[in-house]
Formats: C-alpha cells, structure tokens, sequence
C-alpha cells in the first residue's frame, strides 16, 4: 500500500509559507484530518495529507511502513513548492510510526 491513495493537497492562493504535511493518526478518517489541513492553507501553508492504513501500521514487519513512508517522500517531492520548507505535523501513533521511518530513510541517504 502506498501513500498514494489517502494523499490530498491544498494550496493557498497565494505564494505558500511552508509545506506542511499532515500525518494522521491511526484509523483517522480524512474529513477529520482535513479540517487542519484547511486551517493551515487559510493561514497561507501549503499542505498535503495522509492516513497509514492499518495493514501498514499493524503488519508483522517493518517493511510495509517503510514502504508507505518511502511512498510519502515521493509525493512530498514531487508535489510540495520547490522552494518552501517541509514541516511535518504528526498525529498520535499511526503519524508517529510513519514519521519515524521517513526519519530512518532519511538518516540512512
């Protein structure tokens, strides 16, 4: 399973402040998780969102998390304005899980 099927983007209307990307927390459903990400883009961040499905954050190995978060880096490159920051803004433990193999990933290029 990859990012790409929960992923949603909002974009300000004008030049964004920041790229934010919303990890959610397990189970969450988007109209919940939505709701920051419109906030945010009201304030003039760029933002896009994910929720890890429960095959990724309740498998057996690690693989499929870091799979997802992998997915995750994609899009945040191939999506997010080039030359804004990238924050992350994670929920609870399913946000937390996925963030933590983004780090890893990352720590390991």
């Amino acid at each position: 399973m990859s990012a790409h099927d929960t992923w949603r983007v909002d974009a300000p209307d004008t030049t964004p402040r920041a790229a934010v990307v919303i990890l959610g927390w397990f189970a969450a459903q988007d109209k919940h998780i939505a709701k920051y990400s419109k906030l945010l883009c009201a304030r003039g961040y760029w933002t896009a969102r994910a929720i890890a499905p429960t095959s990724v954050v309740f498998a057996f190995s690690r693989q499929p998390a870091f799979r997802y978060a992998r997915s995750v880096m994609e899009l945040v490159i191939r999506d997010a304005p080039a030359t804004t920051p990238v924050v992350f803004y994670v929920f609870s433990n399913g946000g937390a899980f996925i963030y933590r193999c983004i780090a890893e990933l990352e720590h390991a290029a």
